[in-house]
Parts: C-alpha cells; sequence; structure tokens
C-alpha cells in the first residue's frame, strides 16, 4: 500500500510542478507521504525494506517541500535523511 501512496503523492507533486494553480496538490502528497514515513518507521529494523523505503521516502518529502518553499521542512527532513544514511554506512 505504501507504494501505491508514493506513486499518487509523486503524481499530485509533478501536477502541481506542471500546473501552478494545482498548488493544494503539494499538501495532499505532503500528507500521504508523513503517513507512508510513519507506517515505514514502524516496520521492523531488520526488515529489507525499510531502509530504501525511508530514504526514498525522506527524498519525497524533501523535493515536496522544497517546491512549498518550506525551507524549515526541508532541513529537518534532510537531516534525517542524512542520520539515517550516515547509520546504514556505520554498519557496514
Amino acid at each position: 500500500m505504501t507504494e501505491i501512496q508514493k506513486n499518487l503523492a509523486t503524481a499530485y507533486q509533478q501536477f502541481a510542478l506542471a500546473d501552478t494553480k494545482q498548488k493544494d496538490g503539494l499538501l495532499i502528497a505532503e500528507k500521504l507521504l508523513i503517513d507512508v514515513l510513519n507506517e515505514e518507521k514502524k516496520l521492523a529494523d531488520n526488515d529489507v525494506k525499510k531502509r530504501n523505503g525511508l530514504l526514498h521516502t525522506l527524498d519525497l518529502l524533501i523535493r515536496n517541500y522544497t517546491l512549498q518553499g518550506k525551507t524549515e521542512k526541508v532541513h529537518e527532513y534532510k537531516s534525517e535523511l542524512l542520520k539515517l544514511d550516515s547509520d546504514s554506512v556505520k554498519e557496514n
């Protein structure tokens, strides 16, 4: 289900990017992505899909907040993405 939500969120983002009158789509995409992020965080740490899913969702959220001009949120989620990425490097 999370992949469907990510795809839908991406479609809303692309639509909003193509048509500036459709900026409300970014808010819909944001909600979908936050829901997906919360679901992915609940996955077991040993679930192979967890890390890649989180990285992809965080990337989509960063893009969404960039398009919305919400720089605080961009920094917040970039920090989370970098922490997750650096944690995985330490594990290897």
